[in-house]
């Protein structure tokens, strides 16, 4: 400020806590202590600001989620703008803009006068020489300690509303100095303007041919920039600056009983207002008064209510005083808008709809305008100027306080690739992956019907528009079910035809057409990496397990260790590698002729498999050489050969099982080769590869049926098998390369270091997921639980996301849930659930309130949410609502009705035309309304009653849905 007042804008961005009454009232006891210690020492004074603006919903949402979303699938090539702005509307009709500052303001008039001497001689001394410059920012000084003082004040606030759950940072100037310009002119500051400040570069100009004034050297005076063109009076106090309709209005009395300040932004929330609020709080509230007391005391003969009124609100503030509370003088200013400046009387009615709204705030009046027009306009705009045209009103510190929007609920980022909303439209930023948190362990709890799988997908499709993508992230899900089949097929549509492959859902089955080889190895290299062999061991340990006792006998993990050591070894030695044949792979062979490794072959010698790799690596086609490499590895049939070997059988010849008296050879024979019988997918050449594929799901519904032990079994073991497919690149670092080494034997030697060096630098920058859903069906099961808490551990590591869901909150061990970041609930269950829920996850009681009375069923308003989330900062725990557009719930849905027609539509119309087909006739994302209504009307043909209904769908009205949308295709432009 040009006299020396320093201000700093505090961003408040929202309470950590969704917060009840009661603790409302410890907060406001916690501020009271932190505010009144400043305002006692009548340095400072404070003020608040708060702007809610529906109709700039649309940007708010660019600037936190859709830009960046739309960004990020551009670099990526996904043709996902329609589903993204889907989004942005659903989202754009509950929500809006709004901020929130705590301005602190540090008066050099409030010193004591040796402190202002001191500053003046200091100043003085300063701007000695210093040119003139009338029509600039003035070059202003601030002592040290006086700017130390202040700074001190605001990172005490920071620290002070930390401690009662509200996050705040100090606002940088450039971002407070622009919403103050937006504010008061918004249609004639670009997207791109930014103010110009001391340290900012100077735009030189010359201003006049007075040669003793240099403002042209130095900035442009703030008010100039703030302002860039003047404003017009209309009448009932109603001003237009550029093309938007303001209308000041100030609160004349305080409210009777103060009230919190979501009791008036719940009001104007419902009627959809745009509106702004400032609120200063000075020192020395009881001089409000002034010589009204004496006047109203010496004309106390009149008998005038009003005098007797104004005496007794002395008297009473007075003792409060003497008692230790704090009087503040309070000023209360508001305003709203309309951009349509075509209708005079929508500004007229928001004017009386927003008086109204406030009046009925704890009950107070309200005036139209204190003075100028336009004066009272900037009032309502915190940091304009150094007071308020307001009435003040003398008021205890706690109820001021309580009337400050001080309670909103908030969110750890700005920016994020996931949106929520609260319940009153406030937009909660989500960013998964995020440097605001030390490791990404997600828990999602639902039971059925609740959204777990609409969910689930949503955080995929959060980390997929991740800022940091320069490439497809790595989503790897295990699933029983098909929860992440749409997901898969939407993004994969999303991509240009030469990517599609890099987007899988499998159904695995266990079955030779789908084997699943082991054994396979990073592209190039003749041995297992270190984590490969960890896996092998206990893999081919599982094998062995007894039927009686549930664990391999004693002795079976040294064999096993030996003979993954030897099948390699046989299958790299030159003599012993697996010999190239034609017509097993056309795309090889095809490959092979175009490169001419014929001519290649100068000594005519035979070519291995393991030739054709280094081959194929060589000209670049790794794509192929990946194909060949499958037909170099070991199979499982070389581990069952291998244990017969001499070498493994003389070395172990005196180890038996005592159960069966067998040799431990014979033992490790008989059992892989059973399994081998039971298990067709392990056997031979890998016929089901992921590839290069970045987001896959692997559903193991197929594998995973049955009852009783062996259907145990079988689960843990495609589980297992599932998980190393799945996760052997994103576990495999920098450290690994040592252990990649190459092999220089063969026919055409080729260096890979530098290509697992390229591999591993785009796995570690790129983000990484490992998630699973249905965990209860491996709850019982100590291999899967291990797997689980393996990733989980091992995921800070190697900076992998790893998000788990399943049915109830007792399916997470707890020694894994003191591992979480991140928890989800979605839906409350019954009330033994509740009380689980409760104690599992050690939920606050607001929380559990909230658990039991307002959770709702995914509808039209999206789904409810309770969310905690562990950052740096703040732990912060939330009530929220997760909201898609139509396109991603008919593409994520996975109840059975939406299920059964949404994939007969894609059978007979392909996935992209069936999704728009169910878009444009039922756009709320499932066919609840529609089965509803086809009931209703059955009923009334049937004269049969809601009770006489079966729950489950008919098949017959199902049906009738499917024959109804391909004839409603068939004659319109869909087609």
């Amino acid at each position: 400020m040009r006299d020396g007042t320093l201000l700093t804008a505090i961003k408040v961005h929202g309470s950590t806590r969704d917060i009840r009454y009661e603790e409302y009232v410890d907060i406001l006891d916690s501020l009271e202590s932190s505010f009144k210690s400043l305002i006692l020492s009548e340095d400072h004074f404070f003020s608040w600001t708060f702007k809610s603006d529906p109709e700039n919903v649309d940007e708010a949402l660019a600037k936190a989620w859709t830009n960046q979303a739309l960004e990020t699938a551009k670099k990526l090539e996904l043709d996902l703008e329609d589903i993204i702005k889907e989004i942005h509307d659903v989202h754009a009709k509950k929500c809006q803009e709004e901020s929130v500052y705590l301005l602190v303001w540090t008066n050099v008039h409030m010193s004591t006068r040796n402190e202002k001497k001191l500053h003046a001689e200091r100043r003085n001394e300063f701007m000695a020489g210093t040119p003139r410059h009338n029509k600039a920012q003035p070059v202003t000084f601030v002592a040290p300690d006086f700017y130390e003082k202040h700074l001190a004040a605001c990172e005490q606030l920071v620290s002070d509303l930390l401690n009662v759950r509200i996050y705040s940072t100090i606002s940088d100037t450039h971002s407070f100095l622009r919403d103050i310009r937006i504010n008061i002119d918004e249609t004639f500051t670009p997207d791109n303007w930014s103010p110009r400040v001391p340290g900012d570069p100077i735009s030189m100009k010359v201003l006049s041919d007075n040669d003793a004034d240099l403002s042209g050297m130095f900035h442009q005076p703030l008010a100039d920039q703030l302002m860039p063109r003047g404003m017009v009076d209309h009448e009932e106090g109603i001003v237009r600056s550029g093309d938007v309709y303001y209308a000041p209005l100030s609160m004349e009395t305080h409210p009777k009983q103060p009230e919190p300040f979501d009791a008036l932004f719940g009001s104007v929330y419902k009627s959809r207002l745009p509106f702004r609020m400032h609120m200063l709080m000075k020192h020395n509230g009881m001089g409000v008064f002034g010589m009204k007391v004496m006047l109203a005391q010496f004309l106390s003969f009149t008998g005038s209510e009003s005098n007797k009124r104004l005496r007794q609100c002395y008297y009473d503030l007075e003792a409060l005083s003497l008692a230790g509370e704090e009087i503040v003088s309070s000023q209360i200013s508001f305003c709203t808008w309309s951009r349509n400046i075509d209708d005079f009387n929508e500004i007229r009615q928001r004017k009386h709809s927003l008086a109204r709204k406030i009046a009925s705030w704890g009950s107070c009046d309200v005036a139209a305008v204190e003075g100028d027009e336009a004066e009272s306009m900037l009032s309502s705009i915190g940091g304009t100027m150094l007071g308020s045209v307001a009435d003040a009103a003398a008021a205890p510190l706690y109820d001021s306080l309580k009337m400050a929007p001080i309670a909103r609920m908030g969110s750890a980022w700005e920016k994020g690739s996931k949106l929520y909303r609260t319940n009153t439209g406030r937009i909660v930023s989500y960013m998964p992956y995020s440097k605001q948190q030390l490791a990404w362990v997600k828990f999602i709890v639902g039971p059925m019907g609740s959204g777990k799988t609409v969910h689930l997908n949503g955080e995929h499709f959060s980390l997929l528009l991740h800022p940091d993508n320069d490439e497809l992230p790595f989503i790897l899900n295990i699933d029983i079910g098909p929860g992440m089949k749409g997901f898969c097929s939407m993004v994969r549509d999303a991509l240009p035809k030469h990517r599609k492959h890099e987007v899988v859902y499998e159904k695995l089955q266990n079955r030779a057409e789908s084997a699943i080889n082991s054994f396979d190895t990073p592209i190039g290299l003749r041995y297992p990496l270190s984590n490969q062999i960890a896996y092998l061991e206990t893999f081919l340990t599982m094998l062995c397990i007894g039927d009686d006792t549930g664990v391999a006998p004693e002795g079976v993990a040294d064999v096993i260790t030996q003979i993954i050591q030897l099948v390699y070894k046989y299958r790299a030695e030159r003599n012993t590698a697996y010999e190239y044949r034609p017509n097993v792979s056309p795309r090889v062979d095809e490959l092979l002729k175009a490169l001419d490794i014929e001519s290649a072959n100068v000594d005519n010698r035979s070519i291995k498999w393991w030739d054709v790799v280094d081959f194929l690596s060589k000209h670049g086609e790794l794509h192929g050489a990946a194909i060949a490499q499958r037909y170099a590895v070991p199979v499982m049939e070389d581990v069952i050969s291998t244990v017969s070997d001499p070498r493994i059988a003389n070395s172990f010849e005196e180890l038996t099982v005592n159960n069966t008296s067998e040799t431990m050879c014979r033992y490790i024979e008989r059992k892989l080769t059973s399994a081998l019988n039971k298990y067709p997918i392990l056997s031979g050449v890998t016929r089901f590869d992921i590839g290069s594929s970045r987001i896959v799901s692997l559903d193991l519904d197929e594998v995973g049926k049955g009852v009783g032990e062996s259907a145990v079994r079988r689960l843990r073991l495609m589980y297992f098998l599932a998980y190393f497919t799945l996760t052997k690149r994103i576990f495999t670092g920098k450290e690994h390369l040592s252990e990649m080494t190459s092999d220089s034997s063969g026919l055409f030697p080729f260096d890979y270091k530098a290509i697992h060096t390229k591999i591993i630098a785009s796995i570690e920058r790129t983000p990484k997921r490992f998630s699973g859903d249905e965990m209860h069906r491996f709850k019982g099961d100590p291999m899967a639980m291990q797997l689980q808490e393996l990733s989980i551990r091992e995921g800070r590591k190697w900076k992998v996301d790893v998000i788990l869901a399943s049915q109830r909150g007792t399916d997470f061990p707890k020694d894994m849930i003191e591992l979480a970041t991140d928890v989800v609930i979605l839906g409350r269950g019954n009330e033994a659930n509740i009380a689980s829920l409760t104690n599992h996850f050690k939920l606050p009681s607001n929380l559990v309130e909230r658990l039991r009375s307002s959770m709702r069923r995914p509808n039209k308003d999206g789904s409810t949410v309770i969310t905690l989330i562990e950052t740096d900062k703040a732990r912060w725990e939330l009530f929220l609502y997760s909201m898609y557009g139509p396109s991603f719930l008919w593409a994520t849905t996975s109840t059975r009705d939406d299920t059964i027609v949404k994939d007969a539509l894609i059978e007979k119309l392909g996935s992209q035309t069936a999704r728009q087909l169910l878009v444009e006739l039922y756009p709320s994302g499932n066919l609840d309304d529609e089965i509803d209504d086809r009931r209703r009307r059955e009923q009334v043909l049937s004269n049969t009653s809601i009770a006489d209904e079966q729950e489950e769908t008919p098949t017959h009205i199902l049906d009738a849905i499917i024959d109804d949308s391909i004839r409603y295709y068939e004659r319109t432009s869909l087609q």
